[in-house]
């Protein structure tokens, strides 16, 4: 038979395995997000919305990891509250141990979630000035459009000056080339007459 603790012990593999997987699985959906690729489009709101939902998905991570960091603090806790209660097969070192490398693996992730925040919240500042500059040349382009229209209404209210129209002389180079045109034949049918 074997003694009762390392049953118990087993049955923790088990949990922290299901834990394991479950992480993994999220890591999974993580970098299936991070696989989304922007569309090539010059219409800066659909980039600001874009970068306003991975801003969220973002957010939403670090919320995810920040809440498995706790999880792991309160098993962390109940492990040891357990030891304390029960001594178990396997020591306390080890159990420390693999709590302290599970806790560094979620900071370090929440780290980089809080680096990934940080990133898009930049590309968002960008966005909204790049948005400002389009407002402003809109604004610009608008204010052309008016003076020109306003030019253009002016010079419709003003009367119309009488066109004249224009008589084109005879172009020089035409009669020239008629001319010549002219004398070739003659000088091909001459030609012609002395062969015959």
């Amino acid at each position: 038979m074997e003694p009762q603790g390392k049953i118990l012990f087993k049955r923790t593999d088990i949990v922290t395995m299901r834990k394991d997987i479950k992480m993994l699985r999220e890591f999974d959906t993580q970098k299936e997000a991070e696989k989304i690729v922007t569309p090539a489009s010059a219409n800066p709101a659909e980039a600001m919305e874009i970068e306003k939902q991975r801003a969220f998905t973002l957010k939403t991570e670090k919320e995810q990891v920040e809440a498995t960091l706790k999880q792991l603090e309160a098993s962390k806790e109940s492990v040891l509250t357990k030891e304390k209660e029960q001594p178990a097969a396997v020591s306390k070192n080890v159990q420390l141990d693999e709590m302290e490398k599970r806790r560094w693996a979620a900071e370090r992730s929440a780290l980089e979630a809080k680096k990934r925040a940080n990133e898009v919240e930049a590309k968002n500042k960008e966005a909204e000035r790049q948005k400002i500059q389009l407002q402003e040349k809109i604004a610009q382009t608008n204010d052309a459009l008016q003076a020109a229209s306003a030019a253009i209404n002016k010079q419709k209210n003003q009367p119309a000056q009488p066109v004249q129209p224009a008589s084109s002389p005879a172009p020089v180079g035409e009669n020239e080339r008629r001319k010549k045109f002219m004398e070739d034949i003659e000088a091909w049918a001459n030609s012609a007459d002395k062969k015959s």
